[in-house]
């Protein structure tokens, strides 16, 4: 009896680990490229399924394992040019932060905030050459042609996309970022050898290293210079402290390349100064921050006003009745108005008026000799009515003619024996505001004007931080940067010595606007030359990448310091670079181990060549961007040979995991380091530079060393087209191998089925309830049984 029990747990076991599998491709069904997971079921163990010569079926099934179905999902199409299909077998190979890979067929891919594509959960995209697929904000499109290739990304390179197989595709698993992210457990293959006849694969542009970073990122649009016949003013709308205009203040047009941070800080306090308005500006180049305070002074003394009717008697000439009274919307000539109507409607002679030069609001009531001309004001917010208008709330009859109601004093909240301010009286265009805006006028911050989204941008004021409290009648607002405007990238803020990109307080009253967005960076140390970026080209018709760091658009001459990373998606410890080139730069860089693939300021070595008279230096790297470069070795003059504008140059580096770093041109002897006594700062990221001039790559072969994945998944092969950026994989494990296709603007749709899984989720479900009557029924048999027995 109780193998009956054990045979319906067990069956319920198994039938529940099912109803999961039905679950997840239910719900799988509706995500890009999913692939249905089938259950493995097997007999249950079982020492009574052969009696004798008799063989009898198991009595039930176990969950052994599943399965994924690797079928071809159907493709459609999509309206967003960065999602991919894949036709064919592969997977994509994207990355997470922690340098992981991850394989998916998942395409639905979309730009991030720093240009990279990436998946949903953020993991960037492998191109094949193993770098990042990347475009900048100026680049003119991000299309993409059917093979991986982008169609116009000739500033940054042209990319494909990384496509790879497994040999036991059963060894996948899903991974923390969802069923369709597949863990691979082993390296890639890492082996880049690129022509340049087709793409600049292999090169990335290093975007956020800090020697080629401006002070402040430049706004999306330039700023408007100052010039004869040009508006190049810009306006800050203050709310209820009026409207600052940089013209009207300084009596110049506003020019960002004479202009500073100063003089903008100055005029708007001066602004404040000269209408008396609580209003500072304040640039705190401690935290790279500009701060606005704009507290608005209020005009009329609250009276307590609520939602509510106001009602006056006008004696003989009626009851009148301001329905729907709110402060929130009710303005003066609203009220003027209606009572107007009123008159008009009821053919009475009342009136009201609003003088604002005085600041008197006058009601008038005329009746016949002998009538009743009283003028009692009365409602919910007829007491409130009569305090913000400083009006009696009765005047009495004086049996007919004219009757009035005066403002005693004025409504403007202007102070016996000071000069009148403008800003703080009720003005002729305050009558049209809602009366809550004179009791606290609005407190904001809105650039206007030609410059004005330019200065919004450069000062990064997205969104105001209100963190002043109210305070008697005012009300205001602390607007803040909302962060530091510069392109510091600090990591250690306890390091007394600032960054080189950091604004000091000096700097504020010294630099014009377009210094920060256009100058060369001369205080860093000696060996680290910085400057703009130099224009990057691919020069397909003659097979070479060219950074050409000696004109800028206009034809004069800037330093720009160009930086590309090789392999900028793979860290290494070990490494055999060739790279055939000519420059015509005085020295050329080549950085390894750093660990932010953006940056080679975050640990590592960086080697300096000199091109003109052969010496070398490298320097040691701490992960504090803060911190020099350490010299660790010099070499001098002749140590290797000249190379400057020398045709079919060549360089070899290699670093092997013993940390033995070499370095030659052109067949010289090699120069020889050891990296053993800091191993750890030789793994990481590889990138070659170089210090103006214009450098131009023929050939680049790259081996990171890593051993192809042998261990669960099998290994991994490169299913890439395009010979320019392929691997060495032996003909025998091209097991997988065909055809693949890209197809832009597509999604492939998951295999799982609704129409097949919902039936057979009720199937399950009726199976379950079965057995779930079997055990019921076997305890039921026991307890009979056990009654008997007694």
């Amino acid at each position: 009896m109780s193998t009956l029990g054990q045979l319906g747990v067990r069956g319920m076991v198994a039938v529940n680990s099912w109803l999961g599998v039905i679950n997840s491709n239910l719900i799988g069904s509706s995500r890009t490229a999913y692939k249905t997971v089938r259950p493995v079921l097997i007999d249950a163990p079982s020492a009574d399924n052969i009696v004798r010569d008799i063989q009898i079926p198991s009595a039930t099934l176990i969950m052994q394992a599943t399965s994924i179905e690797w079928a071809q999902g159907a493709i459609i199409n999509s309206d967003q040019s960065s999602h991919f299909a894949l036709n064919g077998e592969g997977f994509f190979v994207v990355v997470d932060p922690a340098g992981r890979y991850y394989l998916t067929r998942d395409g639905e891919f979309h730009w991030d905030h720093q240009g990279y594509l990436v998946n949903s959960s953020g993991l960037r995209v492998v191109s094949s050459g193993q770098d990042f697929i990347r475009y900048a904000a100026g680049d003119e499109t991000d299309m993409f042609n059917t093979d991986g290739l982008s169609r116009d990304l000739a500033r940054y390179g042209d990319k494909s996309f990384l496509v790879v197989d497994v040999a036991n595709r059963q060894g996948l698993r899903m991974s923390r970022y969802g069923s369709t992210v597949l863990e691979i457990d082993g390296p890639l293959p890492l082996r880049v050898v690129n022509d340049f006849s087709e793409s600049m694969d292999g090169l990335t542009f290093v975007y956020r290293d800090p020697k080629q970073l401006t002070y402040v990122d430049p706004p999306q649009q330039p700023f408007v210079q100052a010039a004869a016949g040009v508006d190049s003013d810009f306006q800050i709308d203050l709310g209820g402290n009026g409207t600052f205009s940089y013209f009207a203040q300084t009596g110049a047009m506003f020019d960002p390349a004479t202009d500073t941070i100063q003089d903008v800080e100055d005029a708007i306090n001066a602004y404040a100064l000269a209408n008396n308005l609580n209003l500072q500006a304040d640039y705190d180049a401690s935290i790279d921050r500009l701060i606005i305070v704009n507290i608005p002074e209020s005009k009329v003394n609250d009276p307590g006003f609520t939602l509510g009717n106001i009602a006056i008697d006008f004696g003989d000439n009626g009851l009148f009745t301001y329905h729907g009274f709110d402060p929130g919307r009710t303005s003066i000539r609203d009220i003027i108005e209606a009572i107007a109507a009123y008159a008009q409607r009821n053919n009475v002679n009342v009136s009201a008026s609003f003088d604002p030069v005085t600041g008197l609001f006058q009601i008038n009531n005329t009746v016949p000799p002998g009538g009743n001309n009283v003028i009692s004001i009365d409602g919910a917010n007829g007491p409130a009515f009569a305090d913000f208008f400083n009006l009696n709330v009765t005047e009495p009859s004086t049996g007919g003619g004219l009757s009035q109601s005066t403002s005693g004093p004025s409504i403007s909240r202007q102070i016996a024996g000071e000069t009148a301010n403008v800003l703080a009286n009720v003005t002729l265009a305050d009558m049209n505001k809602p009366l809550n805006e004179l009791i606290y006028p609005p407190s904001r911050l809105r650039f206007r004007g030609a410059n004005g989204r330019q200065l919004r941008e450069f000062f990064k004021f997205d969104s105001p931080f209100d963190t002043l409290a109210v305070s008697g009648p005012f009300r205001g607002t602390r607007y803040e940067s909302r962060r530091e405007i510069d392109n510091s990238q600090v990591l250690d803020n306890s390091d007394p010595n600032r960054h080189s990109l950091d604004i000091a307080a000096g700097d504020v009253n010294t630099r014009s606007f377009n210094a920060y967005i256009s100058t060369s960076d001369t205080t860093y140390p000696v060996q680290d030359f910085a400057g703009p970026p130099p224009r990057y080209f691919h020069d397909k018709t003659n097979g070479r990448v060219i950074s050409d760091g000696t004109t800028n658009s206009n034809g004069a001459a800037i330093n720009g310091h160009g930086i590309l990373a090789i392999g900028q998606a793979q860290t290494t410890d070990a490494f055999d670079l060739i790279v055939d080139y000519e420059t015509s730069t005085t020295v050329l860089e080549l950085h390894f181990g750093y660990k932010n693939p953006d940056r080679i300021d975050s640990g590592g070595y960086s080697l300096y060549y000199n091109t003109t008279d052969g010496s070398v230096e490298i320097y040691t790297r701490s992960n504090n961007p803060n911190d020099a470069p350490v010299l660790a070795l010099s070499l001098p003059a002749g140590t290797l040979p000249v190379s400057q504008n020398v045709p079919n140059s060549r360089l070899v580096a290699t670093l092997n995991k013993a940390g033995a770093f070499t370095f030659s041109v052109n067949g010289a002897t090699p120069v020889s380091f050891s990296a053993l006594r800091d191993i750890d700062r030789a793994v990481g990221h590889l990138a070659l530079g170089h210090q103006g001039g214009r450098l131009e790559i023929d050939h680049l072969h790259a081996d990171f060393k890593a051993l192809y994945n042998t261990t669960n998944t099998g290994m991994i092969v490169s299913m890439g087209n395009t010979p320019y950026a392929a691997y060495e994989v032996s003909a025998p494990a091209r097991v997988r191998g065909g055809g693949v296709s890209i197809v832009q603007s597509a999604l492939e749709s998951a295999t799982a089925s609704l129409t097949e899984y919902v039936p057979m989720l009720s199937l399950a479900q009726k199976v379950f309830s079965a057995l779930s009557k079997v055990i019921t029924i076997n305890n039921a048999i026991q307890d009979d049984v056990n009654a008997l027995l007694r």
